[in-house]
């Protein structure tokens, strides 16, 4: 008897871990946000015709106001791939901030790779602003934060979580109008097809404030 009531309360311990564990994971793997037909879609760009954007994303609607939002990815490994040469080629692993009826991401912390290098990037607006030194490494975990403050700066801050290296960018702008949404996910931009991802990553849910 007194066997049973032991073997009940381990099997009931580990269950309780195991709860714990799978509450507290708030990793999603981007290649599971869509289905295969979603992952698979190919939006052309009148102005460039023979250039591909396959789009992996997860949008998350924000209240307002939203003046800080962050997520936190990992590079998980490194699967061997190769982006293309080619000016034109490049794997965008991006973080944004949208305002309401404004096609294009007001700012953006993103890692970019090409064929010759992997590198963070903040982008305002579609443009490329800043390029970061802080190196992009697998099995690092980096935690991307965008702050809007109250004289219209962006402030992008890296950290990386495994080693508490931080280096942070700030952008004067004109005006800035509400966060309505947010965005995570992989972007391909080619000339030359569907390539496959040079990195496995994790991001976590977006965290407002």
């Amino acid at each position: 008897m007194r066997n049973n009531i032991l073997y009940i309360g381990i099997i009931g311990i580990a269950g309780i871990i195991l709860l714990l564990k799978m509450t507290s994971t708030s990793f999603v793997n981007l290649t599971n946000i869509l289905t295969p037909s979603q992952q698979r879609q190919v939006v052309r760009d009148p102005a460039h015709p023979d250039e591909h954007f396959n789009i992996n994303t997860a949008e998350y609607n924000v209240k307002n106001p939203t003046t800080t939002m962050s997520d936190t990815i990992t590079i998980v490994r490194n699967t061997g791939k190769k982006v293309p040469e080619g000016d034109n080629n490049d794997l965008v692993y991006y973080f944004a901030a949208h305002t309401a009826n404004s096609p294009t991401a007001l700012a953006e912390l993103d890692i970019i790779s090409d064929s010759v290098s992997n590198y963070f990037m903040t982008v305002y607006l579609g443009k490329t602003l800043h390029k970061m030194i802080m190196p992009v490494v697998v099995g690092h975990r980096y935690k991307r934060t965008i702050q809007i403050l109250a004289n219209n700066r962006i402030v992008f801050t890296l950290t990386d979580l495994t080693t508490g290296q931080t280096e942070q960018f700030t952008q004067p702008v004109s005006s800035i109008n509400n966060i309505s949404s947010l965005a995570q996910g992989i972007e391909y931009h080619t000339t030359k097809g569907k390539f496959d991802r040079n990195f496995d990553v994790s991001v976590t849910t977006p965290v407002t404030a």
